[in-house]
């Protein structure tokens, strides 16, 4: 508002109180004055008047004062009581003015603070990112923050954030420095877990002997680990972005893959699934899948993680495995077997076959399986046989 404006309103303001202080002076007895002259009444009632008015602007001003202290207590209310820490420092770094936050941070009472070297309750090894952030703050004149740690009285520390503003000397007196002061100890701490964990993840990614991809909605490479690219022969570079089908997958497995990711990226989980891929030499690596869907922060499906073990010797191995069982199999059909009873004369022990016919053992048993005999005596044939001879001698 320009200074017309405001002699205006206030014109306009006074004339409204001799109004309203001509109103009540009308309502008042004014019988005394009827034998005094014109004059003399004319004079009175200009300062009755006059006093009226005095006493409308007493209360005008009793009003607007008891709208100041009311405004004034919300106002150090809110200063005192904020969230964070308020500080006003002088040019030459010392404190002004403190709220009750900054004081409960600092363990300090709030008039020891006053006069002392804000520097005294910063790391010393971060006092230098404090007094870089007030050249640049002077420099600029614009609005700076950092990060640094600041030490208690019983000498614990935490993490803060200062949000810093420069308002200049005027008129003589010296600038000043309005900082505002957050504890991010929680913050901090929570960030630097949250880095462990990366790392731990990175490192397991990285090491892992198994291949991690990641692909996006629409089937191209966002990344793979080292494994990956040490089984394939590619950099994660040459084809990040690329399809990962036409890629990697021989040209038949195309559709029949490309619907399993499809199912795989609806939510539809699967696991086990193997198929082949070609490396940049050209050879063919047979690889099982275990997959999970990747999801933002409001549960909307970003990509797919696939998680894939080399099976190439296995099968192999399960190929060789499956050849000789069918080698086992036709072998034991080959084999012939004597089943059931077979009939055997007591006497000179021929076995009759199922045609009716008699036969000697060692006949029957050569046909039947692929035994062969070999002929010998035992010892008790032996003697009878003996015995026999030298009768006959």
């Amino acid at each position: 508002m320009s200074s017309s404006d405001a002699q205006i309103e206030k014109l306009q303001m006074l004339g409204s109180l001799r109004k309203q202080a001509e109103d009540i002076l009308r309502t008042r007895d004014d019988k005394g004055l009827d034998n005094k002259s014109a004059k003399i009444s004319k004079l009175l009632h200009e300062l009755q008047t006059h006093q009226i008015e005095l006493e409308l602007q007493n209360e005008d001003l009793r009003q607007a004062q008891e709208e100041l202290l009311d405004s004034q207590k919300k106002y150090t209310d809110l200063y005192d009581f904020a969230p964070v820490g308020y500080l006003t420092v002088s040019e030459k770094g010392l404190i002004a003015e403190a709220n009750l936050t900054i004081v409960e941070m600092l363990g300090v009472e709030r008039k020891l603070l006053f006069n002392q070297p804000f520097s005294v309750f910063i790391v010393p090894q971060d006092q230098d990112i404090f007094y870089r952030c007030r050249q640049i703050l002077i420099q600029s004149e614009t609005t700076q923050t950092c990060e640094l740690r600041m030490v208690k009285k019983d000498g614990s520390q935490f993490h803060a954030r200062l949000r810093c503003s420069f308002h200049p000397d005027v008129d003589g007196i010296e600038g000043l420095f309005r900082t505002v002061i957050t504890d991010i100890s929680e913050r901090k701490k929570a960030k630097e877990e949250l880095i462990r964990e990366l790392d731990f993840s990175q490192s397991l990614i990285v090491t892992a002997q198994a291949i991690i991809l990641v692909l996006n909605n629409d089937g191209t490479i966002k990344t793979f680990n080292p494994y990956m690219e040490e089984i394939s022969g590619y950099k994660l570079e040459e084809v990040k972005g690329r399809d990962w089908f036409e890629t990697f997958l021989p040209n038949q497995d195309w559709e029949r893959i490309r619907k399993v990711f499809m199912r795989a990226i609806g939510a539809i989980h699967t696991k086990g699934n193997v198929n082949s891929i070609i490396t940049k030499d050209g050879r063919k690596i047979f690889i099982e899948w275990y997959d999970k869907t990747l999801k933002d922060s409001e549960g909307n499906i970003v990509g797919l993680l696939a998680v894939g073990q080399d099976i190439t010797e296995r099968n192999k191995e399960e190929i060789i495995k499956e050849a000789l069982i069918e080698k086992l199999q036709n072998a034991l059909q080959e084999i012939k077997t004597l089943r059931g009873i077979v009939p055997i004369c007591s006497y000179c022990k021929q076995i009759r076959d199922d045609k009716g016919f008699w036969s000697q053992v060692e006949e029957y048993v050569t046909d039947h399986t692929h035994a062969e005999f070999s002929h010998g005596v035992c010892p008790d044939c032996k003697k009878k046989v003996m015995k026999e001879m030298e009768l006959e001698d």
